[in-house]
């Protein structure tokens, strides 16, 4: 069979298809969601190259996928290998990449995140080298890599969809859209000049300039206005309760996917750290120990308490996802005031230095909002003409790594004694605001809370009663189960899973203290970090991430309490006793509940289920892998060789003889050999049984010598085998110089019988010889 007619190289076409599928490469390289990313891009680069130059050979569908599958595999083994950051040989690199692949695949079998990066690499690598591959071969031998490009556009979407919209980038976008309009450009036009040549139609030698420069101005434009229009829509559309339900929605969909993408990180030189409108609650808590910022203080927080770096604060809750009800933007001055000063007796205001050490799209800032030292955008809900409710403090820019601000915080700690005495009149904007509960909050959650609280008196009584049961009847854990679907996360939380990380604890006691009647809403930012006496500095590293409650009391303002087991719990000074004060309301942390509730703490299994030890998975993965790689690659080199024998097409041994030919070299005997083999016919590869007898008898073999002397001179030492070996001569000669068409089962058994007779010929002989030397030591 011969190739297609237009199955030919086009250097043009290559390039651009090289560009567009680079592109997506490209794009997951620059994520850094996970080391040696740039392998993937290396993959689909070095893909599209193979698969269009065997586009270009006489090489069948199937067969060009047979080979893709060995060659592929092989790449992505090897490069998975050499990936692994571990002081081994490349035999040892092997062997543990079996191992982390099988604990990956079994962690997804038992709904479990899956703990390296390793097998999302190893995916990402495969698709990359199947896309790239038939992508190639599809273009050369077909002109048409539509369905390779169209799932590329489908990876760029994904990727724009786990990205943060920090670091999404349309510059890539735009490369793959405007090298597909050229590619079609180039498709198209050399289509069209085949078919002008075909028919001896004279056409212009210019018009492919003119076509290629019409399209690089339509897709400039094109590309422009897909730029400008949503940035339009963005600027006039305001941020809505609507718009942040829908993002919610969203989230729940890619939720699923999380236990495959459990382990990919984001890139420290482009992340831009910050919180969102929408906070959602996921099943894994920041593990990173980047540094991302500093700050410095001459004074240290109260006794008993730590410093919370407040970033946003959030109102309303769904069952999942945290946000504002109502967001109002105004410019901030540089070193305005932010809220009123809180009228607490023992409140004063502290001075902080933050120092960026990753790019910061937020203000930071220690205890209540002050006052921040440069200029930005203020998020605050209205709460009355001259008093808001500062959410935020967003920067006119990012604060870039190494840049500096200062800002005033009113660090507050109120005593005991004023929060027992503080009265449940709340002001108007904080009851609308702070005490809403979603209709998907079960009852049951509502009537704990009761229970919680039963002998408490006053609201201080019920917040440390709440506080101390969610900090000794949950357990602490950086990774959990994913939600089930349609189930609230605080219900889920309290009486299902009871584990889970800081912001599954503080949601759990904002909602119990709201439906108590109790103010509070969900601050994030970062707990305190790592304190050095040196400089009076804090350190706050990317796993410090932390969510943390705050309670209102009238005429004091907010104040942090701390539920998540692992943090301290904030300690309040005593201060004037009440003469009914309870021994429920000192500050003292006990593991005494002050409530009719057992202590229960839950074990987390840290197990799969399964015993995932190196010989186990070495007996039912690796060796099935490589016996299955063994057997698809013999199968298809032997499907591969007899076919191009047959069809007498281009052999390898004929294409390595052509290459060294080429390029000024000798070819090997054995190519050449292996050659003249492939192209023999059957009876002339059977007649060849005689010269390898003629060889075991150490007889040479003469160029000169025709087959019927072969004959004879191996009949003179063996006369046994005359039959056999002038029947294999007949049915030799009666195709060879007959023309006519032999008898194969008459000479494969002329060959078993030339066979069983030089066996027991050569065996007689080595006994012959035996005995000889026997006689001869006796003489």
């Amino acid at each position: 069979m011969k190739p297609q007619a237009h199955s030919r190289w086009d250097t043009g076409s290559v390039i651009r298809l090289l560009a567009v599928l680079g592109s997506v490469g490209l794009y997951l390289s620059l994520t850094q969601w996970a080391e040696h990313l740039e392998l993937a891009f290396i993959l689909i680069l070095a893909g599209v190259l193979i698969g269009a130059f065997v586009g270009t050979s006489r090489f069948t569908s199937w067969e060009s996928t047979g080979f893709a599958f060995v060659l592929g595999t092989s790449f992505v083994y090897f490069l998975g290998a050499s990936a692994l950051s571990i002081p081994a040989n490349l035999l040892n690199r092997q062997f543990n990449l079996v191992l982390i692949l099988g604990q990956g695949i079994a962690e997804l079998i038992h709904h479990q995140p899956v703990s390296n990066t390793l097998l999302f690499l190893i995916a990402v690598m495969n698709t990359c080298w199947y896309l790239g591959y038939f992508g190639g071969f599809s273009l050369i031998r077909r002109t048409q890599p539509w369905i390779p490009i169209g799932f590329a556009g489908i990876a760029i979407v994904i990727i724009d969809l786990f990205l943060t919209s920090a670091k999404r980038s349309g510059t890539v976008s735009a490369i793959f859209f405007f090298f597909i309009l050229l590619l079609i450009t180039r498709i198209y036009f050399s289509r069209s000049k085949e078919r002008w040549q075909k028919e001896n139609i004279l056409f212009d030698p210019e018009a492919k300039f003119d076509l290629n420069r019409f399209v690089i101005i339509a897709s400039l434009t094109i590309i422009l206005f897909s730029w400008t229009i949503p940035i339009a829509i963005r600027a006039f559309t305001p941020g809505t309760i609507e718009q942040l339900k829908f993002h919610a929605y969203m989230e729940k969909i890619t939720q699923r996917w999380n236990n495959f993408f459990a382990p990919l990180n984001q890139s420290d030189d482009l992340t831009i750290y910050s919180f969102e409108d929408l906070l959602t609650i996921g099943n894994k808590a920041p593990s990173s120990e980047k540094i991302l910022f500093t700050v410095q203080t001459d004074i240290l927080p109260p006794s008993g308490t730590n410093y919370y770096w407040r970033a946003r604060s959030y109102d309303s809750y769904d069952g999942n996802n945290w946000f504002n009800s109502e967001i109002s933007h105004e410019v901030y001055s540089s070193g305005s005031q932010l809220t009123p000063i809180p009228n607490a007796g023992n409140s004063q205001p502290v001075q902080f230095s933050f120092r960026a050490g990753a790019r910061i799209g937020i203000f930071f800032q220690g205890g209540l909002p002050g006052t921040i030292y440069q200029s930005g955008t203020e998020v605050f809900n209205p709460t009355s003409a001259n008093e808001k409710d500062v959410i935020a403090v967003l920067p006119d820019k990012t604060i870039e790594v190494g840049s500096s601000y200062s800002a005033d915080g009113w660090v507050v700690s109120p005593t005991i004694s004023e929060m027992e005495n503080s009265s449940i009149d709340y002001p108007s904007w904080i009851t609308n605001r702070y005490l809403s509960i979603p209709s998907i909050v079960p009852e049951r959650v509502k009537q704990l809370a009761k229970e919680i609280t039963s002998q408490a008196t006053n609201p201080y009584a019920k917040v440390q009663d709440i506080t101390m049961y969610i900090r000794l009847n949950m357990h602490y854990s950086n990774s959990i189960p994913e939600l089930p679907e349609g189930r609230d996360l605080v219900d889920w939380f309290l009486f299902d899973s009871k584990e889970g990380f800081c912001s599954q604890y503080a949601s759990a006691e904002v909602i119990l203290l709201r439906s108590l009647g109790i103010p509070a809403r969900l601050v994030v930012g970062y707990a305190q970090g790592t304190f050095s006496q040196k400089g009076q500095t804090y350190t706050v590293r990317a796993n410090d991430s932390h969510a943390w409650p705050e309670v209102y009391f009238t005429n004091l303002g907010w104040v942090v309490f701390e539920p998540t087991a692992i943090i301290p719990q904030q300690v309040f000074p005593e201060g004037i006793p009440n003469s009914d004060q309870t021994a429920t309301t000192t500050p003292q942390v006990t593991e005494t509940l002050p409530f009719p509730y057992t202590v229960v703490r839950t074990t987390k299994n840290q197990g799969l289920g399964i015993n995932l030890n190196g010989t186990e998975i070495l007996s039912w993965v690796l060796k099935i892998v490589i016996i299955i790689l063994i057997l698809c690659s013999v199968i298809i080199i032997f499907l591969f060789l007899r076919r191009q024998t047959r069809r007498g097409r281009f052999t390898i041994p004929a294409l390595l003889d052509e290459w060294i030919s080429t390029n000024g070299g000798t070819t090997p005997q054995w190519i050449k050999n292996w050659e003249n083999s492939l192209q023999m016919q059957t009876i002339e590869k059977h007649f060849r049984i005689i010269s390898v007898e003629l060889k075991k008898l150490h007889q040479p073999i003469r160029i000169s010598e025709t087959p019927q002397e072969q004959i004879k001179r191996l009949i003179a030492l063996i006369p046994e085998i005359a039959s056999p070996a002038q029947n294999l001569l007949r049915e030799y000669e009666k195709s060879i110089y007959g023309g006519q068409k032999p008898s194969l089962k008459a000479s494969q058994k002329s060959i078993h019988e030339i066979r069983g007779i030089s066996f027991r010929y050569h065996f007689k002989q080595i006994f012959h010889k035996r005995n000889s030397a026997k006689i001869g030591k006796t003489r």
